[in-house]
């Protein structure tokens, strides 16, 4: 049976959708988070154009390193499932809608991020809630 590590930064952002997908799948995760001032050096020891998260998986004593956070959501939903039914499905009109909602995530993604650094909790909920109004940008 393979194992699994993800590296990824100490925060949320891209990392979490994979974290969450193997939880709901009741598939072990080790979870390594790099700081920001180790990504440089980690870098260096990847393949070119490579980038977080890395999803590392080890399997008959040979690991393979994965990238691209969706591609990676991809692979953990054709390999898993969650109360009897894949979490990426084989059905081509099935695995369009959720293919469709994982674009829809990342269009508004681009829109909602810039609320993380919010530190004031009170200034970052009302920076969400305007994005979600009738004239907000989502």
């Amino acid at each position: 049976m393979a194992t699994y590590k993800l590296t990824y930064f100490p925060i949320t952002g891209l990392g979490e959708p994979i974290r969450m997908t193997f939880a709901l799948a009741g598939i072990p995760l080790e979870d390594e988070r790099v700081p920001g001032a180790d990504w440089g050096a980690l870098k260096a020891t990847l393949p070119p154009g490579s980038q977080m998260p890395i999803l590392h998986v080890t399997e008959g004593g040979n690991t393979e390193m994965l990238f691209q956070s969706r591609a990676i959501l991809r692979y953990i939903g054709s390999i898993s499932s969650y109360e009897g039914s894949k979490l990426y499905p084989d059905d081509p009109k099935t695995r369009y809608h959720c293919e469709e909602v994982i674009e829809m995530v990342e269009d508004f993604r681009p829109l909602f991020v810039h609320t993380f650094s919010i530190q004031d909790p009170a200034e970052k909920e009302a920076a969400r809630l305007a994005l979600v109004q009738p004239d907000g940008k989502m």
